[in-house]
């Protein structure tokens, strides 16, 4: 999922406690946010506008080749940044191909902003298909 989600490790990604998060939308007034695990099928979902029908089930549905992902999505009611629990970060993979440049940057505020999160540098191995992580001090 790097090289889609991350560009090719030069991304980060962040890994949440869903249920603490889940929680801690209540911040977040005048807006309503759920999350729903994502279904993967080999058909389209069929959208119904004069019904309304459809619409949901089409942003929680993707192709079953990337069922691998396990994905759960979150949805909100209204445009805009969303504010969290910052105790529900629990770790940040940062892409071994990203600049030093952002890494420094990158590193200076998740330890002022989330300094319990664990921090990893992600990369992949040569000889095999597998990821190799190493923690940052």
């Amino acid at each position: 999922m790097w090289s889609h989600y991350a560009s090719n490790f030069k991304g980060l990604c962040i890994k949440f406690n869903a249920k603490v998060l889940d929680g801690s939308f209540s911040q977040n007034r005048g807006c309503d946010i759920f999350g729903e695990s994502v279904s993967y099928s080999n058909n389209p979902v069929r959208i119904n506008l004069e019904k309304g029908e459809g619409l949901t089930s089409h942003m929680f549905t993707k192709h079953e080749g990337w069922g691998y992902e396990n994905e759960f999505r979150f949805w909100s009611s209204s445009l805009g940044l969303k504010k969290f629990d910052p105790s529900c970060v629990g770790t940040f993979y940062l892409g071994g191909e990203m600049s030093a440049t952002e890494r420094s940057l990158l590193l200076l505020l998740i330890k002022s902003k989330y300094p319990e999160a664990v921090i990893k540098i992600v990369e992949p191995t040569l000889s095999e298909y597998h990821l190799k992580f190493t923690d940052v001090a």
